[in-house]
């Protein structure tokens, strides 16, 4: 468009801000809004995740030492207040699986297993993310197995596991098998296992557990 004059010009400007101006103005103001509003979320989550993070670290640094000295009840509490902080304060999140996780595995070590199965089962019914799912079910397989709960266990091991994982569920698979004294389902699965795992040292415990079921069957 072009105008016969600088008075048209500057006219034509005044009418377009009176048409378009208010709609305009009020995109650059949602479009600040969401982009201080995206870096307010974000600083908070990253505070959010900096506490957790904080709190782990606690956990985890009265694990190692509870573990390191049996008979330290400080380092234990530590690391049970730590845990509990986690699941109350971050629930569903990857912080609040870890410490399900680290409770149970202190459970077991006490030999209260029924505890450990209820932690475990926690992170299996809605974990963080899937990974964290299959390690909980491993675990959770391994205590049904040590508690003679063999079904349970044996459900887990036939479910679905990704193939990095098979190696590990098709030993405990055996494990189960042969507390169940099916040998030749076993051997099979023991099998399997060594191949799923492709490395020497897994190969020479498999076939210590295989000579064993030989000497027993």
């Amino acid at each position: 468009m072009e105008f016969d004059s600088e008075e048209e010009q500057i006219e034509a400007i005044k009418n377009w801000v009176k048409k378009n101006g208010v709609p305009v103005l009020l995109g650059i103001v949602v479009v600040l809004a969401a982009t201080f509003g995206w870096r307010a979320w974000k600083g908070h989550q990253l505070k959010i995740d900096a506490q957790a993070s904080a709190v782990y670290q606690q956990m985890m640094a009265g694990l190692q030492q509870s573990m390191g000295d049996a008979t330290d009840v400080n380092a234990m509490k530590v690391a049970q207040d730590a845990a509990d902080t986690l699941i109350k304060s971050w629930p569903n999140s990857a912080y609040a699986d870890y410490a399900h996780l680290a409770l149970a595995k202190q459970a077991v070590g006490r030999a209260a297993y029924d505890q450990a199965i209820d932690q475990l089962s926690q992170v299996v019914a809605k974990p963080a993310n899937k990974a964290l799912g299959y390690t909980a079910s491993l675990r959770l397989a391994r205590v049904y197995l040590q508690t003679g709960k063999l079904d349970e266990a044996k459900k887990i091991v036939t479910g679905f596991f990704p193939q990095a994982w098979q190696g590990e569920v098709l030993e405990l698979k055996g494990d189960v098998l042969a507390k169940q004294k099916d040998i030749k389902g076993a051997q099979d699965a023991y099998g399997a296992a060594a191949s799923a795992y492709g490395d020497n040292a897994a190969a020479a415990r498999l076939q210590m557990k295989l000579n064993q079921l030989q000497a027993s069957s």
